[in-house]
């Protein structure tokens, strides 16, 4: 209906892929570079992970159409089959006579001759395999034991594994630890930043033949990355229905009163903003009425002077996983157990929301951290170390200083990693972490020296445990924010390994533990 309205050729919005209108921006067009580099230089595994909607199968298909005309593709878009159905499926697609009687040694013997023949002509073989989160660990075995097919000096068939962040989690399996090792590139596809949805909703634009102003603007632009999480398909959906609007209306350009009529109920389970706005009332009134019998039934005569005596609760958003202040409750000049008993009630009205207290001027009760302290185990012989800047390095070094002791004291065991970041990223890592449904107590933070880059990071931690498996349970269950880092669990022995080598390289630049 818009199409004739914007003087379109074609539709900018199809969630179906269309190689046309591919966005190289966002880390799309270094993603494709690298799978052709990677593929044509013959790696064997090859690991492609996103989100949902993050534009994996865009790059699939690209992949597919640049590599040189000597590949023959293998395309998997069923990846939910028996080992022995993706050796009929690979035996079929490289026209490999087979019979319903083989059995699968005769198959795999068959598609090793094939793979031979056509490396002797000078063609290679490359699977596809698209959603492959949902492969069995047989299947993820089978493909294991398919890479093994080589020459002397030559992988005879290469694979590309395209799925979402699930996948790393089943590759961690204990049964299928070999693949791990077999796989040389992991590589991410980000979803896109603000900036990056209005160049790629105006580009998509173009590409179909709009000629007019930007109908996407930064602030609009801004909204729907938030609304969408920067995943191109919810953009795509999102910006669809917009242009519809648009045209109804008769505008030309995006606005909020455009925005404000699509319900984000189609972008997640539920109405994100009406269900916080029922959280807002429900909280608001539980704190008047508990305000009401503070006042009104404990004895002024008995009441002492208690430091950090306002209450604040914070209710998480569930959708973003972003923290927002409610409501104020003056608790009153209180004993500290009175206080603290009151308190303890809001928390337990609060925490049907997943709501969190605390009290301004002292600690968080059931979570976050303490005021920030600068104790530290480590001398600053050399202040202009790493930050040339003592006090923001005396910062980082008491975080560190927790995290080690923490570290040093584990049974041998694993532990998640959540990310790596920049040295200088401190308070935004803090802020980040803040603003998720993770308890922060729960967090260590580890300066760590890249030797091969020579280059200090921080390194996040998320707990530990002796059991591979209740971690592979935290990785599945952390919120979708923190599944964008590509977390994953590391061995205690090999972190205490590289702590050593950062404190010997800290003691080097004039940082000294005592």
């Amino acid at each position: 209906m818009y199409q004739s309205y914007f003087d379109l050729k074609s539709l900018p919005f199809k969630t179906t892929p269309d190689l046309e209108l591919f966005y190289k921006n966002g880390s799309r067009e270094e993603i494709l570079e690298a799978l052709i580099y990677t593929v044509t230089r013959g790696d064997g595994i090859i690991k492609v992970t996103g989100e949902v909607g993050s534009g994996k199968t865009m790059l699939l298909r690209l992949l597919a159409s640049k590599l040189p005309s000597q590949f023959e593709v293998v395309y998997i878009n069923s990846p939910n089959l028996s080992a022995m159905d993706i050796v009929l499926y690979i035996c079929s697609e490289l026209k490999i006579p087979i019979s319903n009687s083989d059995h699968k040694f005769t198959l795999t013997n068959a598609l090793n001759h094939k793979l031979l023949e056509l490396h002797s002509m000078g063609r290679k073989v490359v699977m596809l395999v698209d959603e492959a989160q949902s492969m069995t660990y047989d299947g993820l075995e089978e493909l294991r034991l398919l890479s093994n097919i080589e020459t002397d000096k030559h992988k005879l068939l290469q694979i590309v594994l395209f799925g979402q962040p699930e996948l790393d989690v089943a590759i961690e399996n204990p049964k299928i630890r070999q693949l791990k090792s077999r796989i040389s590139y992991n590589i991410y596809v980000p979803p896109l930043s603000s900036e990056d949805v209005q160049a790629y909703l105006n580009h998509r634009m173009r590409k179909c033949g709009y000629t007019g102003l930007d109908v996407f603007g930064l602030p609009i632009s801004k909204k729907i990355q938030k609304i969408t999480d920067g995943l191109p398909r919810n953009i795509n959906i999102l910006a669809d229905k917009l242009l519809m609007i648009l045209f109804g209306s008769g505008d030309k350009v995006v606005t909020d009163k455009h925005l404000r009529s699509i319900s984000r109920y189609e972008f997640n389970s539920r109405d994100a903003e009406s269900d916080y706005l029922n959280y807002i009332l429900l909280s608001v009134v539980f704190i008047v009425l508990i305000t009401v019998v503070v006042y009104l039934f404990i004895p002024s005569k008995d009441i002492g002077l208690v430091p950090a005596n306002t209450v604040l609760i914070e209710q998480s958003n569930g959708y973003k996983q972003t923290s927002k202040i409610v409501e104020q409750a003056t608790v009153g000049k209180l004993p500290k157990e009175d206080s603290q008993a009151v308190v303890q009630k809001l928390l337990n009205i609060s925490n049907t929301n997943k709501g969190e207290i605390k009290l301004i001027g002292g600690d968080k009760i059931n979570g976050n951290r303490s005021s920030e302290t600068k104790q530290t185990n480590y001398r600053i012989e050399n202040p202009s170390a790493i930050l040339n800047d003592k006090e923001a390095l005396l910062k980082i070094l008491s975080y560190h200083s927790k995290a080690r002791d923490w570290l040093l004291n584990l049974d041998d065991g694993y532990v998640i990693q959540l990310s790596t970041r920049h040295i200088r990223s401190l308070d935004t890592i803090l802020t980040f972490f803040d603003e998720t449904v993770i308890d922060p107590k729960s967090l260590y933070i580890l300066i760590d020296y890249n030797k091969d880059k020579d280059v200090y990071r921080l390194k996040v931690f998320y707990k530990s445990s002796v059991n591979f498996k209740s971690l592979q349970q935290e990785l599945v269950s952390l919120p979708k924010r923190l599944k964008r880092s590509g977390p994953y669990i590391i061995t205690t022995k090999q972190l205490v390994q590289n702590l050593h080598s950062t404190d010997l390289k800290l003691k080097e630049i004039g940082i000294i533990n005592e």
